[in-house]
């Protein structure tokens, strides 16, 4: 059996190689290999060691079980626009000379939205390679942070109410002629390639969302889609306004020859050319966007090995662009004349059908929005939330199909199951973490804390006869011990809870974490984000966000 992620990574791009040069063999362009083009832009957030040192949940699970918001977060987006700090500065020069002298074409780096957020980009390279050196970067980044008494957190949604982080897939396809073939060029309603493979992406998205969904499933990205500016559980694909009203022309009217160019913005400055502007536009609340030359899938998890998601829309293209070009291939067949008018003549129908047959996967407007939740439900394309349910479409007949010469059913089954283990253990952890650090962190600070205050307000009784005098002190002192006690009811509850999940077969334990304890785990962190607000904090131990995310 196959085991690992790279054999049927190149699998898929073989599949796919093939399925394209069929379609460059009857567009007459001259090509021997087809090639997946990626450029991963990996997002991250750096603390301080010594810090994260002092926080059991950072050094075991990655991101904070506890932690109430800092007065400040990213509201102001002056980290995003603000310069690199020199310490932050002194890191990234060092992971990216390193990474240059192992191969990885590290190009471009820059603050994120989040406080202490920060994202590396490379040079687009051929995905088998591209996908090796982002692993390898992750890798690095760490080990050399620690060089600077620096953690690297690639968690995707390590603090709470803060942006999570992606790993934003730029992918496109490319002959080994070196022609991109998902440049829409100045004249996109006559090329032709083009068009098929723009219609067959969207086909096979639209026919494998839910298997798309599966692929960038995780318990820690869960945590991320759908919320500060991640995008939703709902894959969708927006192509931009020009292309979108290119695509509804040819299928209502079908394809009709154009001599159009491409817009040009005049900036009204002498000493500046006029700038082309792209096929699109940007929508950054999109999972699925075309961006110029090339599609970016932005729901990949930052901590994901990328692999996954690209073997399956490697392998998910493919299908679809068969299935078009053996429609049109028998029809080319029949006819008499073999010139690329007549295979306009037998494409344009196939093209116009898969159209209307894939229309409600797109989508131009707000992908955050509840309107877009009802409006995906009404297009029946699924909103699979949590991803122990989206896992499943790795054992669907249909799945199978996709993966032929892939991977076997049994291989699949077997992925779908270390990924609902991967899901279970990860959640169980997080619990085990919030149970320990409670007891022995949280609790016993806020019992101190509350003797203090009971000790402080029985003595000062016997300074006074005014009963008003301490009316604010007392109320103070009663929601502190009622949010004492509801933490301690959370906690045994969630602990119970645990204890009856251990028994349970994988994947209805699975189930039962993601329904049952999942939220009992969301209330208890509400209460102890509670009492953090509420204890001197001179006795607090953990640190808190405020000292984690604004390094100087």
């Amino acid at each position: 059996d196959v085991l690992d992620s790279k054999i049927p990574l190149h699998r898929s791009e073989k599949k796919l190689s093939q399925a394209v040069l069929r379609l460059l063999n009857m567009t007459r362009i001259q090509a021997e290999r087809v090639y997946t083009t990626i450029g991963l832009e990996q997002e991250y957030f750096v603390i301080d060691r010594a810090l994260r040192n002092l926080r059991p949940d950072l050094m075991l699970a990655g991101r904070t079980v506890f932690g109430a918001p800092s007065p400040k977060g990213q509201e102001l987006q002056d980290h995003y626009f603000g310069s690199v700090k020199e310490r932050i500065l002194c890191f990234m020069h060092d992971f990216e000379s390193a990474a240059l002298k192992l191969g990885i074409p590290v190009k471009t780096r820059h603050n994120e939205v989040a406080p202490s957020q920060y994202e590396v980009a490379p040079v687009v390279e051929r995905a088998t390679m591209g996908i090796d050196h982002n692993i390898q970067l992750m890798e690095l980044m760490r080990k050399i942070a620690i060089r600077h008494d620096l953690s690297v957190l690639l968690h995707e949604k390590p603090f709470h109410d803060l942006n999570g982080s992606g790993k934003h897939c730029n992918w496109s396809l490319a002959t080994d002629t070196g022609i991109n073939l998902l440049d829409p060029t100045d004249t996109p309603e006559n090329n032709l390639h083009f068009l098929v493979l723009i219609t067959a992406i969207l086909h096979a998205v639209h026919e494998n969302a839910a298997l798309l969904r599966a692929s960038i499933g995780s318990a820690s990205n869960d945590f991320r889609l759908g919320g500060h500016e991640a995008p939703p559980a709902i894959i969708s694909i927006y192509l931009g306004e020009a292309l979108e009203n290119m695509l509804d022309n040819i299928e209502k009217h079908g394809f009709h020859k154009s001599a159009s160019k491409r817009k040009k913005y005049d900036l009204g400055i002498l000493e500046l050319p006029d700038l082309t502007k792209d096929y699109t536009d940007r929508n950054r609340t999109s999972p699925f966007a075309f961006t110029g030359n090339k599609f970016e899938f932005r729901a990949v998890g930052s901590s994901a090995n990328p692999a996954m998601p690209i073997t399956v829309l490697n392998a998910i293209v493919a299908k679809s662009l068969n299935q078009m070009l053996d429609e049109i291939e028998k029809k080319f067949k029949k006819g008499k004349s073999k010139t690329k008018d007549a295979f306009i003549e037998v494409a344009v129908p196939v093209i116009r059908k898969k159209l209307r047959d894939s229309k409600n996967i797109r989508f131009s407007g707000d992908n955050y929005s509840q309107e877009w939740v009802k409006e995906a439900k009404s297009r029946k394309l699924p909103n699979i939330e949590k991803s122990i349910y989206a896992f499943k479409a790795f054992t669907d007949k249909n799945t199978f199909e996709v993966f032929q010469g892939i991977l076997t059913p049994g291989e699949l089954q077997s992925r779908y199951e270390i990924f609902v283990e991967h899901y279970t253990h990860s959640i169980n952890i997080e619990v085990n973490l919030m149970i320990e650090m409670f007891k022995t962190q949280v609790l016993p600070v806020a019992i101190s804390q509350q003797g203090m205050m009971v000790n402080s307000i029985s003595s000062y009784k016997d300074f006074t006869q005014d009963p008003k005098a301490l009316k604010e002190q007392t109320t103070h002192l009663t929601n502190f011990s009622r949010v004492i006690e509801k933490a301690m009811s959370l906690c045994n509850k969630l602990e119970q809870n645990q204890q009856n999940a251990a028994s349970l077969p994988l994947v209805k334990k699975a189930e039962f974490f993601c329904q049952k304890i999942l939220p009992m785990m969301e209330e208890f962190r509400g209460a102890v984000d509670a009492i953090e607000t509420m204890v001197d904090d001179s006795l607090w131990q953990l640190p808190k966000y405020r000292e984690l995310l604004f390094l100087t």
